[in-house]
């Protein structure tokens, strides 16, 4: 069980993080979630002892943060760490090497990453040669290769487009089954899809936590989709808050209010054509909690 237990994070006096907890269970996807500066790359910083926390700490199976953990796991940074000058294919053995593994076994699990990735007509392509998107092919697999028993991947999906974001979908489900994984992603869909667990940051406060399925089950009760007779200028009111708005076509979130009582009051001045009680996506939900919080 891999624990970070109430971390905060001070650059100076500016708080990047404040008191963050969650716990990642071997078998499944944990989720930071949020949007850009959130301070997910900072927890996943913290988590790696690449940056120390100003308070809290770090435990695996019950010990603190030590150099074992570091040689048992593998990063995918969201910034490229690979050198340019540097082939493809000598790339890959020097980091399977230096996590360890023999060369044998580093040329073995190489050639299969690259045939499963469709870069082995590149392994002799120095890395400034390839493309963004293989580039960061390369840098997944350095993660994966020594076949790490801890997965922390920062923004994974990063420059793929929707083929290769679902090739790494499926190759991030099959490392799970004996793993700890922990992604970051300002992409609501993919964590919906992909993780079991999430933490939603904002601004460095953790917004929500917890199973997915469980967080939206019991956080659908509020919102309705509205489907108005033309465009129209309709604003929030103290009985709900809109989420998305599309022309005529809006999501709102009631607050602790009846459905009919805010049919009514919308239907005094607009015409409403659909008004559906729905479950909320992910990114509604952070939307939602978000909103709340200000």
């Amino acid at each position: 069980m891999l624990e970070i237990k109430n971390i905060s994070k001070y650059f100076n006096i500016t708080r990047i993080l404040n008191n963050i907890s969650f716990t990642v269970h071997k078998g499944k996807i944990f989720g930071v979630i949020g949007p850009n500066g959130a301070g997910k790359t900072t927890t996943l910083r913290i988590i790696l002892g690449i940056l120390t926390p100003s308070s809290g700490e770090i435990l695996f199976n019950n010990r603190k943060f030590d150099q074992s953990f570091v040689n048992n796991t593998g990063y995918l940074p969201e910034e490229r760490g690979l050198y340019p000058k540097s082939s493809l294919f000598n790339t890959l053995l020097y980091f399977g090497q230096l996590n360890g593994m023999k060369y044998s076994e580093a040329v073995k699990k190489t050639n299969y990453w690259l045939e499963r990735l469709s870069l082995d007509e590149y392994k002799k392509y120095k890395i400034e040669e390839l493309s963004k998107g293989n580039q960061q092919k390369v840098q997944f697999i350095s993660s994966i290769l020594h076949e790490p028993d801890i997965l922390i991947l920062d923004e994974p999906f990063s420059g793929f487009d929707p083929v290769n974001q679902t090739i790494f979908r499926e190759i991030i489900e099959e490392q799970k089954k004996d793993k700890f994984i922990i992604l970051s992603t300002h992409l609501m869909n993919l964590a919906e899809n992909l993780c079991d667990e999430i933490i939603m940051l904002n601004k460095g406060e953790n917004v929500l936590a917890g199973e997915i399925n469980n967080l939206l089950q019991y956080n659908d009760q509020n919102l309705f989709r509205i489907k108005l007779n033309d465009k129209t200028n309709l604003e929030p009111s103290n009985n709900y808050s809109i989420i998305e708005r599309d022309g005529n076509n809006l999501v709102i979130d009631l607050v602790d209010s009846d459905p009919g009582k805010i049919l009514n009051e919308i239907n005094k001045n607009e015409k409403v054509i659909e008004f559906v009680k729905m479950k909320p996506s992910l990114h509604q939900l952070f939307i939602s909690k978000v909103k709340s919080k200000n």
